[in-house]
């Protein structure tokens, strides 16, 4: 089972029994007097435990963070259980894509948004309603079920794909990229954008992508950075 599934599988677990001893005669934690106590399951006790597993999953499939200078670049491979071809429909494919890198604000000479993408394609994917949060990516390289490479902001990512027994094995590369003078405050998070943010935030996109091809929801996904992000800025 993929890192990241069995990380939402654990918390689940753990969840259930926490409510089983609670139900046994367990004490109530104070969150579940404040509001979850009576609920089928725990909400309080899955957010905590979902926290403790997305930590442990990061440090056992984590990125490689390098710098250059003023440059970050992040290197990640990882194992996807599901064909090649699957995967790359959720790398080209308008409707999966949005599913797990960012809504599609415009596909490229596609108002229906159905056709997949092609070299020299630009698309505009990201948040409309969020200034700043609309990322415009061109497609560099594209050779079918293999390689894509694209745009990023002033660098650019490559993500390799490589058939194998037990699935399809996933290398993502992003070029450096000239690491924040000033502090990022359109998350909330006052964060200066660097290598451990870029790390997660790869982290946090393959996980979902993971989830997607596993056909199972992301909850949280604000969480999967900030779970990434604690094992990469320690680093």
């Amino acid at each position: 089972m993929q890192a990241v599934t069995a990380s939402v599988y654990g918390a689940g677990w753990q969840d259930v029994l926490t409510h089983l001893a609670r139900e046994l005669g367990a004490e109530a934690s104070p969150q579940e007097h404040d509001g979850y106590l009576g609920e089928a399951a725990d909400p309080a006790a899955f957010d905590a435990a979902l926290g403790e597993y997305r930590s442990a999953e990061a440090s056992l499939v984590a990125a490689t963070m390098t710098r250059e200078g003023e440059r970050s670049a992040v290197s990640l491979q990882r194992l996807l259980d599901a064909p090649v071809d699957d995967v790359w429909d959720a790398l080209t494919v308008p409707d999966r894509v949005g599913r797990w890198l960012w809504p599609v604000v415009e596909w490229p000479d596609d108002p229906a948004r159905e056709r997949r993408l092609r070299l020299g394609d630009v698309m505009r994917l990201g948040d409309e309603n969020v200034e700043g949060a609309v990322q415009v990516l061109e497609v560099l390289q594209l050779e079918d079920r293999a390689h894509l490479r694209f745009t990023w902001g002033d660098a650019a990512v490559s993500i390799r794909l490589t058939e194998t027994g037990d699935g399809t094995l996933l290398s993502l590369e992003q070029d450096g990229v000239k690491d924040a003078k000033t502090w990022d405050r359109r998350s909330g998070a006052g964060r200066l954008r660097s290598a451990p943010d870029f790390a997660a935030g790869w982290h946090q996109l393959i996980d979902q992508l993971t989830l997607l091809l596993a056909g199972l929801t992301v909850p949280a996904p604000d969480r999967l950075w900030e779970a990434a992000y604690l094992v990469y800025s320690a680093q």
